[in-house]
């Protein structure tokens, strides 16, 4: 088999990063060109500590993608990949990719409640609703006035943790969403009607 002529690259850095709001964390996800030798049966990624010393492998089979778990944060890691034929003959060593798992403080997401109103609530056209909601995490504490509140129907109505407003008639999808300092993320929603009262007048 000829020399693997692939470029291995990290697509998605730390998954963490890119979805922060889940709190993932030492995971990497690298892909590859697709090596175009009609006798490739499927892919090894190896990577360990040490440069061109990879102390595991994983079997991708014929994919050109793979996502490692399981790494330990603030270590430097080293990968290489390697195609493979229906013989089961290896071809060599990609170009290494060097890549440091960054250390993940978004384990500790923010988390938020909206208290009030109950979910499904209703209430009569032009009336005065309260709002009020909960948020904290384990580094910034209390959170609660970093929450911004938002109607499918309006758009944003507010950035505090207590408010009152009204709204307009209609079902709204009330979210509220926190963010901490590290750009971590969370929301909860309900569901608020408003709509007019019917009167029924009757004539004798």
């Amino acid at each position: 088999m000829r020399h693997l002529n692939i470029f291995l690259a990290i697509f998605a850095i730390i998954l963490n990063v890119i979805f922060a709001s889940h709190c993932f964390s030492g995971q990497v996800a690298v892909a590859w060109d697709e090596n175009l030798e009609t006798d490739v049966a499927g892919y090894v990624v190896y990577y360990g500590i040490k440069s061109g010393s990879y102390e595991y492998s994983v079997d991708v089979g014929n994919t050109t993608s793979c996502s490692i778990s399981g790494l330990t944060e603030g270590t430097t890691y080293y990968l290489a990949a390697t195609a493979y034929d229906t013989n089961n003959v290896e071809s060599r060593f990609s170009e290494e990719l060097v890549h440091t798992v960054e250390s993940d403080i978004s384990n500790n997401c923010p988390t938020v409640c909206i208290t009030s109103p109950a979910n499904d609530a209703s209430f009569e056209s032009g009336s005065t609703i309260s709002f009020s909601g909960a948020a904290s995490d384990s580094e910034d504490g209390d959170l609660a006035n970093r929450i911004v509140w938002t109607s499918d129907l309006q758009g944003e109505i507010a950035a505090i943790g207590s408010f009152t407003t009204m709204l307009t008639d209609g079902t709204h999808t009330i979210t509220a969403k926190v963010t901490d300092s590290v750009g971590s993320t969370a929301s909860d929603s309900i569901t608020v009607t408003v709509s007019g009262t019917d009167r029924a007048t009757f004539f004798l």
